[in-house]
C-alpha cells in the first residue's frame, strides 16, 4: 500500500543505482520469499494437528511440539518483516537469511552417511556465490577468526546480524505474552520429565492447551505482516478472537473470556521484566 513500510523500502532501493538496484530487489525478495516458506511449512504442521485433534486417542507431546514448530516458524518471520526496521535493517536480515539456509544444509550433508560428493560441492559452490555477490552488492561479511567461517552480515550503517537467529530473544521481543509457550513447548519437544510425566486432564482442556496458543501466534504475526505491508488487521483480530472465546468457552464454561480483542491483547502483549 502507498505509504506502507514496504513502499517505503521500495522507495529507497529505487534510489540506488540500476545495477545495485537490481541486487537489493533480489535479496529482498529472498528473505520475503522465506517468509512465505515458513507460512506454507506452518499450514503442513497444522494440518497435522488437525488430523491428530479428531484421533480417538489424545496425544498431547506430538501435538505440542508441532505447536512449538509453528511458534519458531513465526518467530522467524515477524523478525523478517519486522515493520518497525529501517531498510538497511530488513535487508541485512534477508541477506542473513540467504546465507544461512546453505550454511545449514552444508551441515546437514557432512553429518549424513553414505554422501554423494558432488551433493557437497555444489551446495558449497553456491554458498560461496552467494557470499561473493553479497559482496560486490555492499555487504560486509564477518568471519570467525578460528574457522573462518561467515558468522554476520551488515549492509550500510545497519547493526550486525548473525547468521543464527537467536530465538529466546526473538520470542522475548516479539511476542512477550506467550514466551511461557516457547518454555512449555520445549518440554515437549525435548522429552523433558517435567512436562511428560503426569500430564493429565479432560481431553477438551488439553485439546484447548493445542488451539490456543495457535491464535495468539497469528494475531501478532498478522499484526507484523499487515503493518509492513500497510493492511489493517482489524477485521483479522476480530474473527481470531471470536474462535478464541469459543475454544475457552468449551473447555471451561464458567470461565468465559468476556474481554474484547483490544483489552485481551493489552493485557498479554505486555512487556516481560527482563531475565533474571
Amino acid at each position: 500500500m502507498a505509504g506502507s513500510v514496504r513502499a517505503t523500502e521500495f522507495a529507497w532501493i529505487e534510489d540506488h543505482p540500476r545495477r545495485r538496484r537490481e541486487a537489493l530487489h533480489g535479496v529482498m525478495g529472498v528473505g520475503l520469499g522465506q517468509v512465505i516458506e515458513l507460512m506454507r511449512v506452518s499450514d503442513e504442521h497444522c494440518e497435522a494437528l488437525l488430523l491428530l485433534l479428531a484421533a480417538d486417542a489424545i496425544l498431547p507431546m506430538p501435538m505440542m511440539a508441532l505447536v512449538r514448530s509453528v511458534h519458531e516458524a513465526f518467530l522467524t518471520a515477524c523478525w523478517m518483516v519486522d515493520p518497525t526496521l529501517q531498510p538497511e535493517e530488513r535487508l541485512t536480515r534477508a541477506a542473513a537469511a540467504s546465507l544461512a539456509s546453505p550454511a545449514g544444509s552444508l551441515d546437514a550433508l557432512d553429518h549424513l552417511p553414505n554422501q554423494q560428493t558432488n551433493d557437497r560441492s555444489r551446495v558449497s559452490e553456491a554458498f560461496t556465490e552467494m557470499q561473493d555477490y553479497l559482496i560486490q552488492t555492499g555487504f560486509d561479511l564477518g568471519r570467525s577468526p578460528k574457522s573462518g567461517n561467515v558468522t554476520t552480515v551488515s549492509y550500510g550503517e545497519s547493526p550486525k546480524v548473525p547468521l543464527k537467529l537467536q530465538m529466546t530473544q526473538s520470542s522475548r521481543l516479539y511476542m512477550p505474552g506467550m514466551h511461557y509457550m516457547w518454555s512449555i513447548a520445549s518440554g515437549a519437544v525435548h522429552s523433558r520429565h517435567w512436562f511428560t510425566a503426569g500430564l493429565e486432564g479432560p481431553r477438551q482442556e488439553i485439546a484447548t492447551m493445542i488451539v490456543a496458543p495457535l491464535l495468539d501466534y497469528s494475531d501478532i504475526l498478522i499484526k507484523s505482516i499487515h503493518g509492513y505491508v500497510g493492511l489493517d488487521a482489524t477485521d483479522f483480530h476480530r474473527r481470531g478472537h471470536f474462535r478464541r472465546t469459543g475454544v475457552l468457552a468449551a473447555a471451561r464454561p464458567d470461565d468465559a473470556l468476556a474481554a474484547s480483542y483490544s483489552t485481551y491483547a493489552a493485557a498479554r502483549d505486555k512487556a516481560l521484566p527482563p531475565p533474571s
